[in-house]
């Protein structure tokens, strides 16, 4: 399996020190991530280091250990820079379409500081303001920048609305950040922010009151059925036929996507065969996901990496297929009430789940639900004891970033055919 090979090699042997947080636009579609320093294993919040140490810490690893390609998904990384680091940013071998660079807070604005982010502006790169608060000393910087970050838990409702009113005249996007629950995100959105950084969009907005409609509970269940081991071809050829949504998409994105084939696909059983069970599972899921709910891709997004990371995880352990698409089941309904707002115990009263998988959901129990839990602490930067799931801090993350990197370019791809 690939999976196994690539959690297992170069990238599982880097010193991680580095943890990301998702920034999305207002349709809520991941547009970048900021990379954020972490000192050492265990560790969610800095201890204060050294901002130059930080910076160059977060350089080194991004480029040199980690990669990043790895790091970015295909979206640029927001890295936080001290006045020297963005001196000498000029120098670096930096694309300017894979990175941001942030101008810390802190930061003492001076001559030398306005033509080191004048110089990389004219190179191409993006300047992004952080934690930003306005005064008439930051206006050369702000005549620079094209990203304005506002900590919104820095202010209350009177003065972020007054912080948002100054920097109206100038030509940069607002980004909020710390942005936790939907009704602040709606309340920035209000205010004219365009960007959005936080783990919002991963709660639900309501859960009592809504029943849960048959069409997805059939779909669930298709769902259960492909994370069966034991599934056969002929069962799985039966299922998708049953259902026109799903079929005409797959049909749509494979002719779509692999249209320099030559060849043309009309059935559903040629579609299985070309693609396999593990390419078909993923395909479904996005597919069934997206008819069940109107939430945002970001949300899919999270719950195809989070069914990622327990899969990769299972396979560290070195346990069976079956148990294997457990843990993927596990992490993929993880989120259900979330993309559904119904109560989880209400759904699984309605599906066939096995013991495991409800216990692991449910209860945070078992051996898969401290691999859930660990998923949900490296989302959210939460402190964690890796040794209750018997691996290393270097393994979670390599295959936390192997899971994020899958799941973009998952959704990517059936995104980019239902375009065309």
């Amino acid at each position: 399996m690939a999976a196994e090979e690539n959690c297992r090699g170069p990238a599982s042997e880097f010193e991680c020190i580095l943890a990301r947080q998702p920034i999305c636009d207002r349709e809520l579609r991941l547009v970048g991530y900021e990379l954020l320093y972490r000192p050492h294993c265990h560790s969610t919040c800095c201890t204060e280091p050294d901002p130059e140490y930080a910076t160059a810490q977060v350089m080194i690893t991004a480029m040199t250990e980690v990669g990043m390609d790895l790091l970015s998904a295909d979206v640029p990384c927001f890295i936080n820079m001290t006045k020297d680091a963005l001196y000498h940013a000029q120098s670096l071998s930096l694309s300017a379409s894979s990175v941001v660079f942030e101008v810390l807070e802190d930061v003492v604005i001076d001559e030398y500081l306005v033509n080191s982010v004048k110089a990389l502006v004219e190179r191409g790169y993006t300047i992004a303001l952080d934690d930003f608060v306005y005064s008439d000393a930051a206006i050369p910087l702000l005549e620079c920048a094209d990203i304005v970050k506002v900590d919104i838990r820095a202010f209350n409702t009177q003065a972020l609305v007054h912080q948002v009113n100054l920097l109206r005249r100038f030509s940069v996007k607002l980004l909020a950040e710390k942005v936790e629950t939907w009704q602040e995100y709606r309340m920035c959105k209000k205010l004219g922010f365009e960007l959005f950084q936080g783990y919002f969009f991963a709660s639900p907005e309501m859960l009592n009151g809504k029943k849960t409609p048959h069409n997805r509970i059939s779909t669930l269940r298709l769902l259960i059925k492909l994370n069966d081991p034991k599934v056969s071809f002929v069962e799985l050829e039966a299922l998708v036929s049953q259902d026109p949504f799903i079929y005409y998409k797959l049909l749509r994105y494979i002719n779509s996507a692999y249209t320099g084939m030559g060849k043309v696909f009309h059935d559903i059983k040629s579609i299985l065969i070309f693609l396999g069970l593990e390419q078909l599972r993923t395909l479904v899921c996005i597919m069934a996901l997206s008819r069940m709910t109107d939430k945002p891709p970001m949300l899919f997004l999270l719950m195809l990496q989070r069914a990622k990371f327990c899969e990769l995880m299972a396979v560290q352990q070195r346990l069976t297929r079956t148990q294997r698409n457990a843990y993927f089941t596990t992490g993929l309904f993880s989120l259900l009430e979330t993309c559904l707002d119904i109560p989880a115990q209400q759904l699984f009263h309605h599906i066939p789940l096995c013991g495991s998988v409800k216990t692991a959901i449910l209860k945070k129990q078992g051996h898969g639900g401290k691999v859930l839990q660990c998923a949900i602490a490296i989302e959210c930067q939460q402190q964690f004891d890796y040794a209750c799931c018997n691996v290393t801090e270097q393994t979670v993350k390599a295959c936390h970033y192997e899971a994020v990197n899958w799941a973009y370019k998952q959704m990517n791809s059936v995104l980019l055919s239902s375009e065309t």
